[in-house]
């Protein structure tokens, strides 16, 4: 390597950082496949396989080769383009987070992650938290090991968060999530003051069949790409980027809950769109993966929320919505539609959450990880924090573990310091829109269907830069000021003033 020019290095740098990238997709189509309809009793194995391939890739992440290259570069990361020096920058915080991370640990990780998530389905079925808790157990004491490899001098909360948001610490969040409790719990008491009740048409009986088949029209509408993306049915929706041309992603349907699927689909969708916008040089490589777990959420709950509750979307959408749906909820306006979707009633799913309770959702759950990752909570005690905090921000008794501490996937997958990044998420897309607004109304734009406009938008200022940059510099980048709860908390307390007559 010391003989090795800049050049060379560079063109061997990301060549390597390539067949990185293929590694990690097999990892994720392993994942894919564990999501499917697979023998309950290959759960094992298939943990095995993801354990080892995982390892395969660490070493890859961690290697002598690929230090070198980093050393090599790193003298000269000033001179390179903004392209280059961001797969140095990312590729040398990888490699420090992981090099620390005993091959053993990393795979019994995986490991774990693949058992858990075999057990999980059966246990939220069920609502049996009894099958759970001990991989529960097992998943926190190995994410505190990790987190102490990751940054020995953090708290280890702080090393996990740091890992999913560059960056963000509990300072941070603490003070955040402080400003958005201030003005989300008592907007939700002055909604219940007002006593209206849900709508019963949104209780009404759709066949699955007839959701699908608007749902696909849905995802096309808002501009998804059908030859580069699948829609799935899977138990928790979720979204892959295999690649730009191979993006999977899913729904779930509930008959007596059909605005499950609807969303969901304009959530993923979101996502969807954000992977196939990603620039083919940043695609296939460790810089494609956005900003942030919280930048690409920004998108997806874009799309789900801000557009798809707007009442331009569903006048936009209103003709071929009634056409499948009437039969089932009667002859409704896009009045009654925009009222009923942006209903606001603490409930007990956060995938199902309105908008205005949602980030308490993840509030409760970034309390409870903070102190069972930074403190002594045991795994047993998680049900009863867990229904204790929902009685005090939602004002609700949880009848049972299906629809409480059982009904994510995240923790199951040991993904502990991610929650956050939904109310990130929340945060930084209405922040993004309150800039979009200076160069046209996106009202207008989504009320007659522009929406190749909105995407273009997103694309050339946001999804571009995927990962060139940290996500403090691209949000200065985009409103020219670091995150502000604000534009949020505005849009929040206007549209329910619109909504409730507050």
């Amino acid at each position: 390597m010391q003989d090795m020019d800049i050049n060379s290095a560079l063109t061997n740098f990301k060549q390597y950082l390539e067949r990185l990238e293929h590694y990690q997709n097999v990892n994720t189509l392993l994942f894919w496949d564990s999501m499917q309809k697979v023998p309950p009793k290959g759960a094992v194995g298939r943990a095995a396989t993801k354990g080892v391939m995982a390892e395969e890739t660490r070493l890859l992440q961690t290697s002598s080769e690929l230090k070198g290259y980093i050393d090599a570069l790193l003298p000269y990361a000033d001179t390179l383009s903004d392209f280059d020096r961001a797969l140095v920058r990312v590729a040398k915080r990888d490699y420090d987070a992981l090099v620390n991370v005993r091959g053993e640990l990393y795979s019994a990780l995986e490991a774990a992650k693949g058992e858990s998530i075999a057990v999980w389905e059966t246990a939220m079925r069920s609502g049996d938290y009894a099958l759970q808790e001990p991989y529960f157990d097992r998943l926190i004491d190995l994410n505190k090991k990790l987190a102490l490899c990751l940054s020995p001098k953090k708290t280890p909360y702080d090393a996990l968060v740091d890992y999913y948001e560059e960056g963000m610490d509990l300072g941070k969040l603490d003070a955040l999530f402080g400003e958005l409790k201030e003005t989300i719990i008592p907007l939700v008491e002055k909604i219940k003051r007002k006593n209206v009740e849900k709508p019963e048409f949104l209780d009404a009986h759709v066949p699955k069949d007839a959701q699908e088949r608007f749902n696909n029209k849905l995802y096309r509408a808002i501009g998804v790409d059908p030859s580069a993306a699948m829609l799935y049915e899977t138990t928790h929706p979720f979204t892959f980027g295999i690649n730009l041309d191979d993006i999977r992603f899913s729904t779930r349907y509930f008959e007596n809950d059909f605005t499950a699927s609807l969303f969901s689909v304009l959530h993923e969708g979101g996502h969807a769109i954000n992977t196939q916008n990603i620039p083919h040089e940043l695609s296939r490589t460790i810089l494609g993966g956005g900003a942030s777990a919280a930048f690409q959420e920004s998108q997806s709950r874009f799309y789900e929320n801000v557009i798809g509750r707007s009442r331009a979307f569903l006048e936009y959408m209103y003709d071929d919505f009634m056409r499948e749906y009437k039969p089932y909820i009667g002859d409704r306006t896009p009045n009654e539609l925009f009222r009923a979707f942006n209903h606001c009633e603490p409930g007990f799913i956060r995938v199902a959450a309105d908008e205005v309770t949602y980030t308490l959702h993840i509030i409760i759950r970034y309390e409870m990880e903070r102190d069972f990752i930074n403190g002594s909570v045991k795994a047993a005690d998680l049900p009863a924090i867990w229904n204790m905090k929902i009685k005090r921000y939602l004002g609700l008794d949880v009848p049972n573990d299906s629809v409480g501490i059982l009904q994510d996937i995240q923790w199951p997958y040991g993904r502990f310091g991610a929650f956050v990044s939904y109310a990130l998420g929340n945060v930084y897309g209405l922040m993004i829109r309150d800039v979009m607004e200076r160069e046209f109304c996106l009202e207008s734009a989504v009320r007659s269907g522009e929406f190749s406009r909105v995407n273009e938008w997103l694309r050339k200022n946001v999804h571009q830069y995927s990962q060139l940059y940290t996500p403090d510099e691209q949000i200065q980048m985009i409103t020219g000021k670091g995150i502000d709860a604000k534009p949020f908390l505005r849009y929040l307390t206007d549209k329910m003033t619109e909504v409730y007559s507050l």
